[in-house]
């Protein structure tokens, strides 16, 4: 789900807010890893939807992939309900989440015996993901429709900020 939709300049931060969690993420990491995201950021496999970008760019692939993989929408989010204090108490919905995504794309990821095509969308899955997970409202109730339904009102100065 998508967190803003107020307009075009909202949708410019969205991107520019996973690519800097995978900024941060990669600044933090070994040169060897490094070298292993850049590597598997640059295979291209049209057939997957996969194509040569940084890592940075690579962070909202899961987002731009949707219309042509429209079975991972609901990977991006985990509803809860009233109550719910805890992940094991969430129901897990049996077309995927969130936090089952998370999980298996991190276990494919981990194997390094996995074709390259795999652990390439398989990387840009769990930064997505993780970036996904510090968004509000991506772990919430059914019923407030991810924040789809609410329209902030931006003041003009950071309207312009986000058009730059």
């Amino acid at each position: 789900g998508t967190l803003m939709s107020i307009s075009l300049s909202a949708h410019g931060w969205w991107g520019f807010g996973h690519s800097q969690v995978c900024d941060a993420a990669y600044q933090m990491v070994k040169e060897s890893t490094r070298r292993e995201i850049d590597r598997l950021s640059t295979i291209e496999a049209e057939a997957h939807n996969l194509s040569r970008e940084t890592f940075a760019s690579s962070c909202s692939w899961a987002d731009r992939i949707k219309k042509h993989e429209p079975a991972t929408r609901t990977w991006h989010y985990l509803n809860s309900e009233p109550g719910d204090t805890q992940l094991k108490q969430l129901k897990r919905p049996t077309d995927g989440d969130l936090i089952t995504t998370l999980e298996q794309q991190m276990a494919v990821l981990g194997q390094p015996q996995t074709d390259d095509v795999s652990r390439a969308r398989a990387l840009r899955w769990v930064a997505h993901l993780v970036g996904d997970l510090h968004q509000p409202m991506h772990l919430g109730y059914r019923d407030d429709l991810g924040g789809n339904q609410y329209r902030l009102a931006l003041p003009d100065a950071l309207k312009k900020a986000l058009r730059e």
